[in-house]
Formats: C-alpha cells, structure tokens, sequence
C-alpha cells in the first residue's frame, strides 16, 4: 500500500509538472507566432510588470485545464500523446523541407544524417500513433481531429481575411484631397500617378481597360513624407499636387469614363497605395514601372514589390518605350496559366481601343523543334484566338493566310479573327523560333508597340515571383513592355493562409 501511495504521488507531481512545461512551452510557441504576423497581435502582448505573455499563458492554461478536467484520465494521456507525437512528426518533415528550401542558411546546429534520421523519426512517431486507436482508444483521436480543425479554420478565417501591410509601414496613410466619382461603377482601376510625363498615357490606358467593363478610373498622388514628421505637416506639397490632378481632371471628357482623383499623405508609398485599393475595391491597379531594380532585395523595385505581393487586385505593370504613348499593336507572348489568360483580354482591350489595332498571340519554339510541336503550338493558340473571340462575341474563329497546318509551317498568321468593340482590331496568332523566351520576344517586339507578359508564378503564395523573363525583356526592349498579375479571390484567400 505505501508503495502504490508513492507511485500515485510521483504520477501526480509528473503530470504537474507536464502540464506547467506545456503551458510554458505552448505559450511561447504562441508568442513567437504572434510576432511573426501568424496570429493576432493580442495573443503575443507582454506585461510590463511580469514581462511574460500574459494572453497566451492564459489561453494555453485554461485549454489545459479544460481539457484536464472534462477528460477521463486515460482518454486525456492519450490525447496528450496524440498531439505530442503528432508534432515530433511534423517538426522531423519540417526539417527536411527547410534544408531543400533554404539550403544556404546558416544554421546553429546542423541534424546528421538527413533526410534519414528525420524519416526514421517520422516512421516511429507514426508508429506510436498507430497503437492509440489500435488499442480501441476513438475518443481522443477524434478529439484531436476536431481540435485540429477547429484550430486551422479559426487560423484560416483570421489569417485569410487581415489586411496585409509593408513591413515596417508605418502608421496608416490619410486622405487629404479627395473628388469622388458621381456613381458606383462595376469596375474601378485604380492608378497611382508618380511621374507627370506618363500621367495621360497611363490613364489612356486605364481607361481602354474601364471602359468596356463599365468601370471608372480612380487617380491616386502619394505624399510621402519623412517618418519624423507627421502626415498633417505636408501641406505644403499637397498644394503642389493641385495642378497635377487639375490636368489629369481635365481629361476625363476626353477619355469618356468617370475619374475620381485622391491625395494621401503618409510614410509609406506602397501602405497608402494598398490602403487605397482597399477602400476603393479596386479591381485593377495600374502601376507606371522603371523595368529593373536596383535594390538587391527587390525583384521588381520598392513600392512594386509589395503592391504586388500584397494588392489584392489585378496588377499591371507598365514600362514604357522612348515615347509614353497607349499601345495599339500588342505582342503577348503565352503558354497557358491564369495570368496570360487574363492578360489576353486586357490586351485586347487596349488593341480595340485605336484604330488599326492587333493583338499577336505569340508562341516560342527552339529553332530546331520538330514540325509536330510547331503544329502543336500553332493549334493551341488558334484554340485561344477562338476561346478569346467568342467571350467577346465575335462567333467564331476567321482564320486567314491557310489554315492551322499553314500557320505552322510559316510560324505566324494573317489577320486573324476581329473580336471586340473596334472593327480595325484583329487578333491573330505567330509562332516565333528561337533558343530562348526571351531572345525571341525581344526579336520580334520591334514590330509591336507593346509586349504583354503574364507573372511566371501560379503558386497559392502571395509572394508572387515574377522570374528574370519580364525583368530581361523591360530592360532590352525599346518598346513599351507591360507585365500582369492576376488576382483570384480563392487563391490569394489560399496564399494568405498558407504564407509564411
């Protein structure tokens, strides 16, 4: 008897102990999510007189000691291990993930023996798991199941839905200036202007993307200023922002499509530009873009980088030529993917805008392809051409200069089918040799007054990757080159979830 009092005393003082280590552990694994952005700021807050955090060792222990006191002392060891092992298990194919991810990080410890040793350890985890509902224990796999996915569609409803900003931002931009459109639109392009040279050739654009969507156009100026001094301190510049937006104004009979204008000052272009596209409902941002970085960190420069990682809306990058002028002819080099696609109708919007306008679906080819992928090629972008004129309501595809067969033995076609609004534009479809995308895009854009290149990337993330393909073509083409992102709802919902 005195023997199983000790035994009982020794379990009793363990599972204390257990419990206290998991409420000190788990609170800390829920401090550093909060600091990374992964759950709310509140959970990660510190007291000032204890400097523990006392959110998240709240939360923690009373999910402990719930669970302690609804479960039976067996169905709660057994959850306990559910979830311990259960996390051994992931953090063994973590391991193996971040060394394929991120093989160049300097790491203050290294694990031998991977991926072996991870696996060995994921097999017996998994092993040990096994045995719970093997030995007729349900009830705490099902409440680890329910837990499990409590926890991440509560994570998925808070992470999915924030709005997310620059790091460091700064404090929200404010409206300082504001004329608002007379009506609610279907559709609204919003275009942040920077420089007063491409201001009437960016909204031209703006508005030959608007203007069939019944949408309006919203013109945005930045202040920025020093983030010593505070936004209400930069009256000065706003009234040098005055005539800019007076001219721009002026154009909006000319454009035919309803223009609203808005000045924000804050410290942090992209922050004010993101903040606008939120409360707007932005369905496009249109962003005037200098082709390059010179930023080691950036991949498509400063403010761009993050509008377009973090903007929820179509993005359109525009690189002009020699002379900023809107684009007519259009080469819009495509192989698939959500973001050419897209890319197609806006491109040939701006085609039907002018007169004598063409959009050229592109294709590329090694020089020595054999005759079949060209036909293949060829086939696929008069499938396009087709897809793309019926949306429009042409009705069907007119194929000139032969057939699909003649299409790819020359590598290009005649005037291909006339879809849109505008009865000079025609869209047709070219095969273009050569040993890379980009030396033959950057061959056959002098023909062009425009190339329309879709993002490379159709990852959920939201940290979009454009490649060095668009990058390459706006820094050697003397044409005007434009680069789009789509943006899907469910995806980008998908991608702020699952984001690092």
């Amino acid at each position: 008897p005195v023997g199983g009092m000790v035994i009982v005393g020794g379990a009793l003082f363990s599972m204390i102990s257990a419990s206290n280590a998991s409420i000190l552990a788990g609170s800390r694994v829920a401090l550093s999510m909060s600091r990374l952005g992964h759950l709310p700021g509140v959970v990660g807050m510190v007291s000032n007189r204890t400097r523990t955090p006392v959110a998240a060792l709240a939360a923690v222990g009373g999910a402990i000691g719930a669970f302690a006191l609804v479960l039976p002392l067996e169905s709660l060891a057994h959850f306990a291990n559910l979830v311990l092992l259960l996390a051994l298990s992931l953090v063994n194919a973590a391991l193996v993930v971040h060394r394929r991810r991120f093989p160049d990080v300097e790491r203050p410890f290294r694990v031998p023996l991977v991926p072996l040793l991870p696996a060995l350890g994921i097999a017996a985890n998994v092993y040990l798991i096994l045995q719970i509902p093997a030995g007729g224990n349900i009830r705490p796999v099902l409440l680890v199941a329910a837990a499990i996915a409590t926890g991440f569609f509560a994570f998925a409803a808070w992470r999915g839905t924030r709005f997310d900003v620059p790091e460091p931002a700064g404090p929200d931009s404010k409206v300082v200036a504001l004329r608002a459109s007379p009506g609610t639109a279907r559709f609204r392009v919003l275009l942040p202007v920077h420089n007063p040279r491409t201001a009437e050739p960016l909204l031209r654009m703006a508005a030959a993307v608007a203007k069939p969507r019944g949408g309006e156009i919203a013109v945005l100026r930045v202040v920025q200023v020093p983030e010593q001094l505070p936004p209400s301190l930069a009256r000065a510049a706003i009234e040098e922002e005055r005539h800019v937006l007076e001219r721009i104004q002026s154009l909006e009979a000319s454009v035919g499509v309803p223009v609203s204008s808005e000045v924000r000052v804050g410290h942090n272009v992209a922050r004010a530009v993101l903040e606008s596209a939120r409360e707007r409902r932005a369905d496009m941002i249109l962003l005037g873009w200098k082709g390059y970085t010179t930023t080691t960190r950036r991949i498509l420069g400063e403010v761009t980088d993050d509008v377009v990682r973090l903007g929820r809306a179509d993005i359109l990058l525009v690189k002009f030529g020699a002379e900023p002028a809107v684009p007519h002819r259009v080469l819009l080099p495509t192989a698939g993917g959500v973001h050419a696609q897209k890319a197609q109708r806006y491109a040939l919007d701006l085609a039907t805008a002018g007169e004598g306008g063409r959009l050229t679906l592109a294709s590329v080819v090694p020089p020595d392809a054999p005759e079949s992928r060209r036909a293949g090629e060829a086939e696929r972008l008069a499938d396009e051409r087709k897809a793309l004129a019926e949306e429009r309501g042409a009705g069907g595809e007119q194929t000139a200069g032969g057939g699909r067969a003649e299409q790819a033995k020359d590598g290009a076609s005649g005037p291909g089918a006339r879809t849109g609004e505008g009865p000079d534009a025609v869209v047709d479809t070219r095969v273009l040799q050569g040993t890379g995308v980009a030396e033959a895009v950057l061959g056959a854009s002098g023909n062009f007054d425009a190339v329309m290149v879709g993002a490379s990337s159709e990852s959920f993330s939201t940290r979009v990757l454009f490649g060095t393909l668009p990058e390459r073509i706006a820094r050697e083409a003397r044409t005007t080159v434009m680069v789009l992102k789509s943006h899907d709802r469910v995806r980008a919902f998908v991608g702020r979830v699952v984001s690092e």
